[in-house]
């Protein structure tokens, strides 16, 4: 498999230095898209999807199962620092975890050597990586890189900022899974991502009635989610087989080794990197059937759906529906002092919110809602809420082990916050230097 990235990644950076159009991209999407040749990177895509379906899997090359993380600078080592005390004590996951940064800038040796130690997690430069070479690592691409150059045949990728509720390992056995490729898991259906001149690149037509912007929107997320246009998915979490998907695996360097273009102009972020590059290589995989649910806080306390706040997607096992995974995707742990210097420790989640599969989810922000459904005096880590739209929705309080797991989240950022090398309450001084300017 070595050889198939090397060329891939050869041919990729030809075609980068082919004469794709200004490396310096305008603020607005149409600015964008125009400053590079169209219909030279569709013949490229073209070139790309037709190898890829000849790349020649080597046996043996991965091993294993295992889960792929990343953690670059402070608040996504804080994260990930969380998440892998979840997985190893409280879930008592014994499955090996590879966690990706982009090189030295990104995390202090004695950061990696302190995780290494205690919980039995290896910690992986992508920038030494000889495949990557000349290649820029840091960005959203990194989830692909880290997915495809993990050492496991069959990895499930977690975001820093996901905290699983069950050993994840279990998903590996579940038909839903071992069926298919690979599994992904469904976004809300009207956080649309997805542009129509990005089917067109690929190949494909768009459907009639695909999303755009709004005005003055910088992302699409229509107000409603539109008939036939099926949810996206939301790459917090995914598991792949990579025997089963190598061609798909091709697709998703390709896309990725040139970000400049595709996640900068085409796509917003990296979720549907994944899912053009599964498409693209004709591969199959199984999306899980179940609607997310929402995790966050109601304010006044009661049950009023209407002042429910959600800062945290609750994605759900592929065959019994219960939740499996509590994404932050807005209330995020950037630092541990923001969140336990104050007395008690402000709770994120008090109630989930379910909705029908096809009913939108509103984004609000800290300026139209109570202060109280905010956690944390640091606005900049809990800036905006989801907010149901459906008349019939379901909000519930939490059920105790949800709670449990957020205390124990809690206890984990103390002991973060205590140790010398994390600046924590402390000024900067000479052991916490690095984390202190690298936030």
């Amino acid at each position: 498999w070595v050889s198939q990235i090397v060329t891939l990644a050869c041919v990729v950076l030809a075609m980068r230095a082919g004469g794709a159009g200004p490396q310096t991209l305008k603020a607005q999407f149409h600015a964008k898209l125009g400053a590079h040749d169209l219909a030279a990177w569709t013949r490229r895509t073209a070139t790309a999807m037709a190898e890829a379906g000849s790349a020649v899997y080597l046996e043996g090359k991965w091993q294993g199962r295992g889960i792929a993380m990343s953690a670059g600078k402070r608040m996504y080592f804080t994260s990930a620092y969380v998440t892998i005390r979840i997985l190893r004590e409280r879930l008592l996951c014994t499955l090996p975890i590879e966690v990706f940064y982009a090189g030295p800038a990104e995390l202090p040796e004695v950061a990696i050597r302190h995780m290494e130690d205690k919980y039995d997690v290896k910690f992986v430069d992508l920038t030494a990586i000889p495949e990557l070479k000349g290649i820029e690592a840091k960005g959203y691409q990194i989830k692909a890189f880290a997915t495809v150059f993990s050492s496991f045949e069959e990895v499930l990728w977690l975001d820093s900022d996901n905290i699983p509720l069950d050993d994840p390992a279990l998903l590996f056995d579940t038909p839903t899974y071992t069926a298919s490729s690979a599994m992904f898991w469904p976004d809300f259906c009207n956080m649309v991502s997805v542009r129509r001149e990005t089917f067109g690149v690929f190949g494909r037509s768009a459907p009639s009635n695909q999303p755009q912007p709004r005005e003055g929107k910088a992302t699409v997320w229509p107000l409603e989610c539109a008939d036939g246009v099926k949810a996206e998915v939301e790459t917090g979490q995914l598991i792949i087989h990579k025997r089963k998907a190598f061609a798909a695996l091709q697709m998703l360097l390709f896309i990725n080794v040139n970000h400049a273009f595709f996640l900068k102009t085409l796509f917003h972020g990296d979720k549907m990197t994944f899912q053009f590059a599964f498409q693209a290589a004709g591969i199959p995989y199984h999306l899980v059937e179940y609607s997310p649910f929402s995790f966050g806080r109601v304010a006044p306390v009661g049950d009023d759906a209407k002042y429910f706040c959600g800062n945290t997607m609750g994605q759900r096992h592929p065959e019994t529906g219960k939740t499996l995974f509590l994404h932050r995707t807005s209330a995020k742990y950037k630092e541990a002092a923001t969140y336990i210097n104050d007395a008690p420790a402000p709770i994120a989640w008090t109630h989930y919110a379910r909705q029908s599969p096809r009913a939108s989810w509103n984004i609000m922000y800290r300026d139209e809602l109570p202060a109280s459904l905010f956690v944390g005096p640091d606005n900049s880590a809990h800036m905006e809420c989801v907010h149901p739209t459906d008349s019939k929705t379901v909000l519930k309080r939490v059920s105790a082990d949800v709670a449990e797991t957020e205390q124990a989240c809690l206890a984990f950022l103390r002991d973060l916050r205590d140790l010398p090398f994390y600046p924590g309450y402390r000024m900067c001084n000479a052991e916490n230097m690095f984390f202190c300017q690298n936030a």
